[in-house]
């Protein structure tokens, strides 16, 4: 338990839920509200692949300058979902990036 409260300690209540639900598969993309129904079509707006949150942090070309910055503040790490989710010292630079794509993700799904 102490890694996992290392890991969130000092993030906001939105920042601390944005996190849960990338590492968890369950955060408001199209892939999983397609998944509940909420919406008619799992894929990204920009590209005929279904937006997943690997598809979102590593591949989405709509947010090709954020993920620019992202690495940059990695500091020579390889961008990964682990090295972005997984390792405590890269949280800040999620949570910029999360800001700058402006998808903050909502903890509520749409009615």
């Amino acid at each position: 338990w102490a890694q996992v409260l290392r890991m969130f300690h000092g993030l906001s209540r939105e920042q601390g839920a944005n996190l849960v639900q990338l590492r968890t598969g369950h955060a408001a993309l199209n892939h999983l509200l397609h998944r509940i129904q909420a919406i008619e079509s799992p894929n990204c707006a920009v590209r005929c692949e279904p937006e997943t949150i690997d598809h979102f942090l590593l591949r989405c070309s709509r947010f090709r300058a954020q993920r620019h910055v992202l690495l940059g503040q990695l500091k020579g790490q390889v961008l990964s979902a682990h090295s972005v989710l997984g390792v405590r010292k890269n949280l800040l630079a999620l949570m910029s990036f999360l800001s700058d794509t402006g998808r903050p993700l909502p903890s509520e799904f749409p009615p």
